[in-house]
């Protein structure tokens, strides 16, 4: 098939979080599977490492990075410069999946879907949740009003991660019967050669017996951040060696910890670390005996996915909707309640022979639900789908 993928940001804009890594690990998979994939993009966040308003190949794909001017950097990343590229990728397309909501690339696609017409999907990623709407609330119900709602009622499918993000699209406008229900993938599923955890903890510091809990999310106040470091307060007066290590990009999150927990900060039972990538990326995630994401509200998290890659049990909230964590025995999921997450942290740190075998349950899901392969071949389904079989190759 003849793919084409339009979104504001895309890889190597790593600070845009799951959705940038999402999409360049299925560009890839679909390619490698035989397919025609076309992203187009701008080049909001990539600084001085991509080339601009040209077709570039990239891993059996091609890109094209409209340049932005300094009004198209901030959202909804208003660019003139993607227009052309869009007609272009979308005369011989057979689908466009556009993957993002509140943007003005997605209206230019749409007019030019239309003009083509080319079917095509939207995939809102989690931007629909009521957390999220909440946040530029009047900016988001202005386009939700003039332009969302007509590009969600005009839309071949709808994308949706988990089931409530289903009834969430819904509220906004009637897409029931036309959305598809496909999780994340994640590149770590089924791998077998990890490396120690010893890296991680040389470079920060960190006793090799000390019980550690990994988060690794951007640092922003949706993660939860004070919701966890309440729960570390008690955490820390029955298991007092205990370290939280703090992975990401900062959006505001420190201040948070600041606040909630400058004393834990100051002691450096509270560790930032920054944003990981890498063998140090994979070398935290062996040397965490909990991963955790306190978050409020969720697509399907790529970093959960990434621990429950390597093995390690996690403690999520049922805001990341992933219960499979809990029914799989790969960790806990709880509520909002800094308590609740509390008390699984202990129970977990207190039980290493039961962390063993949860490490284990964690690795094999992953593998079974969430290799890109399988994954892959929902969304082809999906794809197929909305493709009249006349336009086809």
């Amino acid at each position: 098939m003849r793919i084409v993928y339009a979104c504001p940001f895309f890889h190597p804009a790593l600070q845009f979080g799951g959705p940038v890594t999402q999409l360049a690990t299925m560009c890839r998979t679909l390619a490698a599977r035989g397919h025609r994939v076309r992203v187009v993009t701008t080049d909001v966040g990539t600084e001085d490492q991509v080339e601009r308003d040209r077709w570039l190949e990239k891993d059996g794909y091609q890109v094209y990075y409209a340049k932005s001017s300094s009004l198209g950097r901030f959202p909804p990343y208003y660019n003139t410069g993607v227009g052309v590229a869009l007609d272009y990728a979308l005369a011989s397309a057979d689908v466009l999946d556009l993957q993002s909501v509140f943007t003005h690339l997605n209206h230019v696609a749409r007019k030019a879907a239309t003009r083509r017409q080319v079917p095509f999907v939207v995939t809102p990623r989690d931007a629909l949740s009521p957390v999220c709407l909440g946040y530029r609330r009047y900016e988001k119900q202005v386009f939700l009003r003039i332009w969302e709602r007509r590009l969600l009622r005009e839309a071949t499918a709808i994308h949706a991660l988990h089931e409530t993000e289903k009834e969430e699209i819904a509220a906004q406008a009637p897409t029931r019967d036309k959305t598809w229900i496909i999780t994340n993938a994640c590149e770590l599923a089924g791998r077998s050669e990890w490396p120690t955890g010893e890296a991680f903890r040389e470079t920060f510091r960190i006793a090799p017996s000390a019980p550690l809990i990994l988060f690794m999310s951007r640092l922003h106040h949706r993660k939860g951040l004070d919701l966890l470091c309440r729960a570390f307060h008690t955490v820390r007066r029955h298991i007092p060696n205990a370290v939280l290590a703090l992975a990401g990009s900062d959006e505001g999150g420190l201040a948070l910890v600041r606040r909630e927990a400058s004393a834990l900060l100051a002691q450096g039972a509270i560790l930032p670390v920054g944003q990981l990538s890498g063998m140090l990326k994979l070398s935290a995630l062996v040397a965490a005996d909990v991963f955790t994401l306190t978050s409020r509200s969720e697509g399907i998290s790529n970093s959960v996915l990434e621990a429950l890659s390597a093995g390690t049990p996690c403690v999520i909230t049922d805001a990341c909707h992933l219960p499979e964590v809990a029914s799989r025995a790969a960790g806990r999921v709880t509520s909002l309640d800094p308590s609740e997450i509390a008390t699984a942290f202990i129970e977990l740190l207190r039980a290493p022979d039961a962390l063993i075998q949860m490490g284990n349950n964690a690795a094999a899901y992953a593998a079974e639900a969430h290799r890109p392969e399988r994954i892959a071949a929902q969304l082809e389904a999906l794809y197929e789908h909305c493709t009249p079989s006349a336009r086809r190759v």
